[in-house]
């Protein structure tokens, strides 16, 4: 599965490598970091949202989105409303 990273959170990290510059392999492994910042700020962002996690409760009228209380006859991976997943994961509610 592919995971997402915060550009800025990967930058500041590298950024946060960077030495003193007090000798001239500082320099250059500084100038390195430098790059490979600037590198990662050029790569196109991907569109994507967390991942809102439920459960399907079930009630008198068939089954209920414990997230949006969108109700349906069927339960399915995810909700048609608020598009959750139905994997009543970490943050359910």
């Amino acid at each position: 599965m592919t995971e997402y990273i915060s550009k800025a959170d990967a930058i500041n990290t590298i950024l946060g490598d960077m030495q003193n510059g007090e000798s001239n392999m500082e320099e250059i492994f500084n100038t390195a970091l430098r790059k490979a910042a600037s590198r990662i700020d050029t790569i196109p962002a991907a569109d994507v949202v967390p991942v809102v996690h439920a459960r399907w409760e079930d009630c008198s009228s068939g089954w209920m989105c414990s997230r949006c209380s969108w109700t349906q006859m069927k339960d399915t991976k995810y909700c048609p409303n608020c598009l959750a997943k139905m994997d009543g994961g970490e943050n359910a509610t």
